[in-house]
């Protein structure tokens, strides 16, 4: 995990194995994630389903954010991933192709992010990612491949508790079967930099030909804003045919379905090739064949911010794009997502590799160069698979960073500057490697299976030993369910290599078969098909022919020949291992059309189609009516394209398959209800003084719509206001309030408005010391600690205040700071005749500056006023400029100006004070402006 902080630049603290405190949640980061296992097994197609695995009492409070946060584009659901995030981490083993996960809690809006691991922490694959609302999420994530193992991602930007619900699932009638995405160089945390290569290649698996279909195309989608290059899209390869009938081709295809458009991939050309796929079958093959495709992109050299990478791959059955019978045999096939993030921030990182020389020496070495980015020093940070940090240099100059000793195996390096960031991603290849392939196959056990070892590249001289004695390249006499050794060594340089298999059977047929309907009207159609056969070509039957007769070829029924009565039907496949699958079919005399969607009201439009959570009888139509209303009516997948203003009924009507008196109708309405409009606020930021009541105002729209008041920070789990305002004398320093709008008719609530309460600096103010004057004297108080000043008794707003007191006097100082908050202290002046000289007069001031600041803005002269006086003043020339007779430093005082009230110049002045029975004083006092 690498944690970043910033109080004065930036200081990078990278924790990769650490000690983490009991507050921090174990699996913090996807280094250190919660194992859960292999999920549990589903039940066999056609009506694949599993045990759901429950994890409670999970929380991310206390989780930190990782350094780059990985953060996905375009979640499901709608928006990004917010960065940063508190997440906790979970790694878990695929079972099936579909991943359904449920999360409730108290997390204010949840996010999951589903990654492939690759046996690199920091250089997963990311796959996808969903957000969901008001503590509750709940997202299917297609496309996984059985036996591979996953990270997933779950956090948000508030912490809480919440319950995980995983489980595995299989799509019964898809043809694409299994499939996998492979990266190179895969993603430093979903990160990629600005002119980056990057390499895929895509693993298909299987292809069961559904209704005669076969795999016809393959297509990467770019989205429209992406952060690709899309004139960088280029094939690298082209798979073999499994069929031999054509070839695979790189083809612009004028107008792909899904509305697509024009777009460039993989098409299948049938001989003879006259480089038109559209007008050809696809390349037909069997559960078990395989193709790779592969190709390059590259990301865009030049962006700001961050932009998103995100793709998905389109497989095409020849009843889509070729000359095949446009079925709904292959409809339920998925594409597969790929996403990822673009770090516009840096140009990137240049990576250069030299090999280990043996996959058991660890002499290999990475060099990173940065490139474009000038702002240094730079900080590297390298890492191995298991995100252990095993180097790093700090505050380099150099743009250059290399790494040495290392093993063959996959690094990742970081570099961050006082700008940003950029990543990268490094593998140290062997000097040749090796893969060992069973070549023959047998249905159930066998000691005469053959295996295979092939080397790459296959340049030099190399010796084969295997662990039953044979060397060459080929091991005979193996037996199935044994594990076998085999190592090859370079004889030129001795270094050795070592891999294992096991001799595997081949795996049984897929028997399965579905028909519309376990139940069958006998007044209903004369022939019924099977909608659905996993393995075609095989032979049907029925436990009675005559009361139930059944095509052995294609499983027709004949209904109308048929007695009402309870049969059963089997199908054993023609396949290399054979199987057999019995399914129960009634004949009865009435359809069962009801159907059931998994809610009735729904807040605001979907943005995915609503589908039947139960159907009795499966092959009907389905017809909807209401504005803005959409169903499929093959399988009751229900839409609207208006969002509800305020409400939008769709009654959707069900057809049973049958015609005649044995066809049944059944009618539901679905309730789309208007979400409120999100609250605004004219003033989202308040400050308040400590000890001050704050005001927090929003506004709704709507009748019955009321504002629902939550404190982010501090998890209230129940409303605390649902008024417009809310008032309150805050004990913390800062919140976070959010914010939702809940119309109480519908009970849908809006997206949230997030709010913020924070604490002025407060004032401080300073009065000065206490003192003790004479009588008739005069001292200077001295403020501090705010932009404002009032002083009392006197009412006075000057900084500094001159005072003469008749008595001992206690004067308040109230201060206001920038923020608007006041404070207050207190200065006493005490008024004491003691050891005061009232006869012999002392001059304590020889000069003045009236600039107003209320410090020594006037002359003056301590114990004048207790006696009869004349003061004179004269400029330097002799002339007399002001005098004043009885000079009392209140009533009577010399500010600087003559006698006709205008301001003397800066200078020397000389003055004269006769008293009465005292002789005269005389000296220089000086005036500054």
């Amino acid at each position: 995990m690498i944690k970043l902080y910033t109080p004065v630049g930036i200081i990078l603290t990278l924790l990769l194995h650490p000690a983490i405190a009991a507050t921090v949640p174990p699996n913090d980061d996807q280094c250190n994630p919660y194992y859960i296992g292999v999920l549990d097994q589903p039940t066999d197609c056609p009506f694949s389903s599993a045990n759901s695995t429950w994890l409670i009492n999970q929380s991310n409070v206390g989780s930190t954010s990782t350094f780059p946060q990985p953060a996905l584009m375009s979640c499901m659901g709608g928006g990004d991933m917010p960065n940063p995030m508190n997440d906790v981490w979970y790694k878990f083993e695929a079972s099936a192709d579909y991943l359904d996960v449920f999360i409730n809690g108290t997390i204010n809006t949840p996010y999951v992010a589903l990654y492939q691991y690759t046996g690199d922490c920091i250089g997963m694959i990311p796959i996808n990612c969903a957000r969901g609302l008001n503590g509750n999420l709940s997202a299917s994530f297609p496309s996984l491949f059985p036996g591979t193992e996953y990270l997933l991602q779950v956090g948000g930007t508030t912490t809480g508790s919440f319950t995980l619900i995983l489980s595995n699932s299989n799509n019964c009638l898809s043809c694409m079967q299994k499939s996998m995405l492979f990266v190179s160089p895969a993603p430093v945390n979903g990160y990629y930099n600005p002119g980056d290569t990057v390499n895929f290649c895509y693993v298909v698996n299987g292809f069961k030909s559904y209704n005669g279909q076969s795999l016809h195309g393959v297509v990467p989608v770019l989205p429209t804003n992406t952060g690709w290059q899309p004139p960088t899209l280029q094939p690298m390869n082209t798979p073999q045919s499994v069929s031999g009938n054509g070839a695979w081709m790189w083809y612009n295809y004028p107008s792909l379905p899904q509305g697509l458009g024009t777009r460039e991939g993989f098409f299948y050309d049938v001989n003879p090739l006259n480089m038109d796929p559209t007008d050809n079958a696809g390349d037909s093959a069997s559960a078990y064949d395989q193709w790779i495709f592969c190709w390059s992109m590259v990301t865009k050299s030049s962006c700001t911010g961050f932009l998103s990478l995100n793709f998905d791959i389109y497989h095409f059955s020849d009843g889509e794009t070729g000359s095949g019978v446009p079925t709904l045999g292959c409809g339920a096939d998925k594409d597969y997502r790929f996403s990822a993030v673009l770090n516009c921030c840096s140009p990137g990182l240049d990576i250069s590799v030299a090999d280990a020389s043996c996959d058991t020496v660890c002499d290999g070495n990475i060099s990173a160069s940065v490139s474009g980015i000038t702002i240094g020093p730079y900080n590297y940070f390298w890492f191995d698979n298991t995100g252990y940090g095993f180097d790093s240099t700090l505050s380099s100059v150099s743009t250059i960073n290399s790494v040495s000793g290392l093993c063959a195996g996959s690094y990742s390096v970081i570099m961050v500057n006082s700008a940003c960031f950029a990543t990268a991603n490094a593998t140290i290849a062997p000097p040749f490697a090796i893969d060992v392939q069973q070549a023959t196959f047998t249905c159930g056990t066998s000691s005469n299976e053959v295996a295979m070892v092939t080397v790459n590249p296959n340049v030099g001289n190399y010796t084969y030993s295997w662990s039953n004695g044979d060397t060459s390249p080929a091991a005979t006499g193996l037996s199935t369910g044994q594990t076998y050794t085999v190592t090859v060594t370079d004889v030129s340089t001795g270094c050795a290599i070592t891999q294992t298999i096991t001799i595997m059977i081949t795996p049984q047929d897929d028997p399965a078969f579905l028909y519309p309907s376990n139940q069958l009207c006998q007044t209903g159609n004369a022939l019924v098909y099977p909608v659905y056969i996993a393995t075609p070509g095989g032979t049907f039957s029925s436990s009675n022919q005559t009361n139930m007769p059944v095509d052995p070829a294609t499983g027709e029924i004949n209904v109308a020949a048929s007695n009402i009565g309870m049969y059963t039907v089997m199908y054993v496949t023609n396949g290399p291992c054979p199987a057999t699958y019995v399914d129960t079919i009634y004949i009865t005399s009435q359809d069962d059309a009801f159907f059931s969607y998994p809610n009735t009201v729904v807040c605001g439009a979907p943005l995915l189609p609503m589908y039947p959570d139960y159907m009795a009888t499966l092959g009907g139509t389905f017809t909807v009516s209401g504005a803005g209303c959409l169903v499929d009516s093959s399988n009751g997948a229900l839409s609207v394209f208006l969002n509800p203003n305020p409400t939008i009924q769709c009654i959707v009507t069900y057809t049973s398959p049958n015609t005649g008196a044995c066809q049944d109708v059944h009618m539901d309405t679905i309730t789309f209800n208007k979400i409120p409009a999100t609250p605004t606020s004219s003033n989202p930021n308040v400050f308040y003084c400590a000890g001050d009541q704050a005001s927090l105002t929003v506004a709704v729209i709507g009748n019955g719509v009321i504002p629902l008041w939550f404190d982010t920070a501090f998890s209230w789990t129940l409303p605390v206001c649902t008024t417009s305002t809310y008032t309150f004398t805050p004990t913390q320093p800062f919140y976070t309030l959010t914010v939702i709008a809940y119309d109480l008719f519908t009970g849908c609530a809006s997206a949230p408005i997030y709010l913020t309460l924070t604490e002025s600096p407060a004032a401080v103010a300073d009065a000065g010391s206490d003192t003790t004057i004479c009588p008739d004297f005069t001292t200077v108080l001295q403020g501090s600690g705010g932009v404002s000043y009032s002083w009392l008794p006197d009412n006075s707003t000057a900084q500094n205040l001159s005072v003469s007191p008749g008595t001992t006097t206690t004067y308040t100082l109230i201060v206001t700071n920038n923020a608007g908050c006041t404070a207050s202290d207190f200065v006493t002046v005490t008024v004491d005749s003691a050891g005061c000289d009232t006869i012999d007069i002392k001059v304590d001031y020889n000069g003045i500056t009236p600039n107003g600041d209320g410090y020594n803005d006037a002359w003056f002269i301590n114990g004048i006023s207790h006696i009869k006086n004349k003061v004179l003043i004269f400029n330097r020339w002799g002339d007399k400029v002001w005098e004043g007779t009885n000079y009392d430093n209140r009533d009577v005082i010399w500010t600087g100006r003559n006698m006709s009230g205008s301001e003397l110049p800066a200078g020397t002045y000389y003055y004269v004070i006769h008293f009465e029975d005292l002789p005269a004083r005389k000296g220089w006092v000086e005036l500054t402006r």
